[in-house]
């Protein structure tokens, strides 16, 4: 009976080792795996507090792994799995950071010695090219001047060739005006440009961006003046119309801050800060039953003011990023009246 029992008892052994063995090399892998899933379960977590314990669960389990990689002698393996290990608590560590920096959050955070600027995994910075159109109250020549008639005297009187040539060409003496009113401007009509420039942001939280932009447009301004002739040949003056035309180079540039009404694909958002606007005439004109004339123009003016947005960004996909943006904006007059101005823009840039 005793003989009989040995040898059962020596293949139970023998049965035993095999399977401590297999379930040792078993572990490795399985443990690995776990230790996978946590790593991606704490990208897909929305809160950082619970990023960091899902990172500190995967770097716990890959510890494990690498253990039991080294007891069945994987050497390569295990030094794999400690490296994710230290990968996976270096990125515990920077979601606790971000869990107690609450970088916008309740008053007196700012202040905080722990405060840190949130790193997005998303956009961190966008450079856009725009274009788009703008709404200027400036459709007057109130740009020539002021709007006065007396830099146009001035320049047609003080020309004694221009005067002659006139003279000739309407067959008598002229003035500017007639008797019943006054000389003025009238008649304005405003023809702009496409407004074209750039803006960039840099990300400081999943909802607060700062941003600057800059860029210029063009306006053609045309108006016309009384004329009255008066021709030897008839008795009675004839009054007839000149045209004025000016050209203006807008320039303006804003720096302010943008907040977020959401995250994911499509995000609106709505904006405050400074601007600044700049006005230099190029060339003005006029022009007198065909005889045309330079004129002294004002100098340049230029006013800082506040501005609101408004708007939407859509990110479909890194890099690229499309924006539309309405925009209002203080901006002074010649006279330094304050007058609310506005552009719509739609910018395609990237962001990276």
């Amino acid at each position: 009976m005793k003989k009989n029992l040995f040898p059962i008892l020596l293949c139970c052994l023998f049965t035993l080792v095999f399977s401590i063995k297999a379930l040792s090399q078993s572990k490795g892998p399985s443990l690995q795996a776990a230790a996978e899933a946590a790593y991606d379960r704490a990208y897909t977590t929305e809160k950082p507090a619970d990023q960091a314990k899902a990172f500190d669960e995967a770097a716990s389990l890959f510890e494990k792994a690498a253990k039991a990689y080294r007891a069945e002698g994987q050497e390569e393996k295990a030094k794999s799995a400690s490296n994710m290990a230290g990968l996976a608590r270096q990125n515990a560590a920077h979601r606790r950071q971000m869990s107690e920096a609450a970088f916008f959050g309740p008053m007196g955070s700012l202040a905080s010695p722990n405060y840190k600027l949130y790193s997005p995994k998303q956009a961190r910075f966008c450079l856009l090219p725009e274009a788009g159109i703008t709404f200027q109250n400036q459709e007057s020549m109130e740009a020539f001047d002021g709007g006065g008639i007396d830099p146009l005297r001035q320049s047609l009187y003080s020309d004694p060739a221009l005067m002659e040539h006139l003279f000739e060409k309407l067959g008598g003496e002229f003035l500017i005006g007639s008797y019943s009113k006054p000389a003025t401007l009238d008649g304005f009509h405003c023809e702009r440009s496409i407004y074209k420039g750039f803006s960039g942001g840099v990300q400081l939280s999943p909802q607060w961006q700062l941003d600057g932009s800059a860029g210029f447009n063009k306006s053609h301004i045309t108006a016309s003046f009384p004329m009255t002739a008066f021709q030897s040949e008839t008795p009675e003056p004839y009054s007839f119309n000149g045209q004025l035309r000016t050209e203006l180079r807008h320039t303006v540039a804003s720096l302010g801050a943008s907040y977020f009404l959401c995250t994911g694909a499509f995000r609106p958002f709505a904006g405050l800060g400074l601007h600044f606007s700049a006005v230099k005439p190029g060339v003005t004109a006029a022009s007198i039953e065909g005889v045309s004339f330079p004129l002294e123009t004002h100098k340049a003016y230029h006013s800082f003011g506040p501005y609101l947005a408004g708007g939407i960004a859509w990110q479909p996909g890194r890099p690229f990023l499309l924006r539309i943006v309405g925009k209002g904006y203080v901006a002074d007059g010649p006279k330094g009246e304050h007058r609310w101005n506005g552009l719509v823009a739609v910018g395609l840039g990237v962001f990276f």
